[in-house]
């Protein structure tokens, strides 16, 4: 297929998906043991890299919460905060930063990791993945949005390492 200007060509309506992962009783595996899908909240503002995503992270067997904006995303942490694990956030959004939105979320969700996304080489994440802080980069595939979301759920936030230390520290 072209994509070239001019060409007819149209981009593909969906992303090849992969199978879902299945614990051998059958259940999706989740990052907390409670058998429940691991809940992530997706804010991207082009429709197609959304729905692409969500379906991508959806087939894999995550609750996805999706929204297109900054507004959205806090209505959808409002009645969902304890649940999401990890944030994905376009850099760039309308109205506001990928990274100021994290700002705010992390104040309500101090543990949640953080996947930032940009179609621009030239902005970078200050945050390293030791604090459970992400960058990946537009266009992706299916496979490395799941391998980045597979490394995120791996590494220990700012938070939990803080905790570990200490209890390492206090003996306990």
């Amino acid at each position: 297929m072209s994509l070239q200007p001019g060409s007819g060509g149209r981009p593909p309506q969906a992303l090849p998906l992969p199978s879902p992962q299945r614990t051998s009783t059958g259940k999706v595996p989740s990052d907390d043991g409670s058998g429940e899908p691991t809940t992530i909240l997706l804010v991207e503002n082009e429709r197609f890299v959304r729905q692409a995503a969500a379906q991508v992270l959806a087939a894999a067997g995550y609750n996805v919460l999706k929204a297109r904006n900054a507004g959205e995303a806090r209505r959808a942490i409002a009645g969902n905060a304890e649940r999401i694990r990890l944030l994905i956030a376009d850099v760039v959004l309308p109205g506001t930063s990928g990274c100021e939105l994290w700002r705010e979320l992390c104040a309500i969700r101090t543990e949640m990791r953080t996947i930032f996304v940009s179609g621009y080489p030239e902005i970078t994440v200050t945050s390293t993945e030791t604090d459970g802080v992400f960058y990946l980069a537009k266009p992706f595939t299916a496979e490395c949005l799941l391998s980045k979301v597979r490394n995120a759920f791996a590494t220990s936030t700012r938070e939990e390492t803080t905790q570990k230390m200490a209890a390492a520290a206090s003996g306990v």
